[in-house]
């Protein structure tokens, strides 16, 4: 009797929850941008404060900071969704290395939980999705056949897609906890505007990211969709080889 942990799942395309990965981070993008302007709008505020060639009314500088504490609600809310929607797309195409022949070195649970566990998640997630580019190589199906020098998008040992990936997400995190830092407390409105200004930068980081997420996504996918049809190709008998059709 065959034990169930020998049994190898089907594979299942992580194409979908890709697609809706990145019309998630899609949509981040844009929420950072107004972000953006909207802070950019609360820093010319504060520099008028500051000249004070402008006469600023309590009321006008309320708005402006109501503006801002729902703008960070919403920058918030679509930064969780969007990484609950990774991680969901990486348990996918991660549990769909047995189908593609490759024995991982992690289960699918913990692929994910990488990323929760302080101090393994400084490592762990870049090792799990350089795995993964790697395994996902459909040029390892093929018996011959030269492989592309493209180290970026082709180069089945290492991607320096996923470096730069991991290099802009740690980066992200360094920057969102210095603007946290300055955000909760500043006394003065230099201070405010410092914060402001790293609020500015961490926007950018996140547009900048979403973009490598969504091009990493996207590859990682079609390796694996193009693995798993070649794949498909070499366990079909040959043509030679089936019965005859009876008229």
């Amino acid at each position: 009797m065959m034990s169930s942990r020998s049994v190898v799942e089907p594979y299942v395309s992580s194409r979908r929850l890709a697609n809706l990965l990145m019309v998630i981070l899609a949509v981040n993008i844009v929420v950072q941008l107004v972000a953006i302007g909207l802070t950019f709008m609360h820093i010319d505020l504060l520099y008028k404060i500051m000249e004070e060639t402008t006469a600023v009314a309590r009321a006008q500088r309320q708005t402006g900071e109501a503006r801002e504490a729902v703008m960070r609600i919403v920058q918030l809310a679509t930064f969780i969704i969007a990484v609950v929607a990774f991680l969901f797309w990486l348990h996918r195409a991660y549990k769909n290395l047995k189908p593609l022949g490759v024995e991982p070195r992690y289960s699918p649970a913990w692929a994910v939980g990488a990323f929760i566990v302080p101090l393994v998640n400084l490592v762990l997630p870049f090792q799990i999705v350089q795995e993964m580019w790697r395994a996902s190589d459909p040029d390892t199906t093929a018996v011959t056949g030269a492989k592309s020098l493209n180290i970026i998008t082709e180069d089945s040992s290492k991607s320096l897609l996923v470096v730069v990936w991991w290099g802009l997400w740690l980066l992200t995190i360094i920057n969102l906890i210095l603007a946290y830092r300055w955000q909760v407390s500043w006394q003065i409105l230099n201070e405010e505007i410092i914060a402001s200004w790293l609020i500015i930068l961490l926007s950018l980081l996140l547009i900048i990211d979403s973009i490598v997420t969504v091009v990493l996504v996207k590859k990682i996918a079609d390796r694996q969709d193009e693995k798993n049809r070649r794949l498909a190709e070499l366990a079909a008998p040959p043509e030679n080889l089936l019965p005859p059709q009876i008229a």
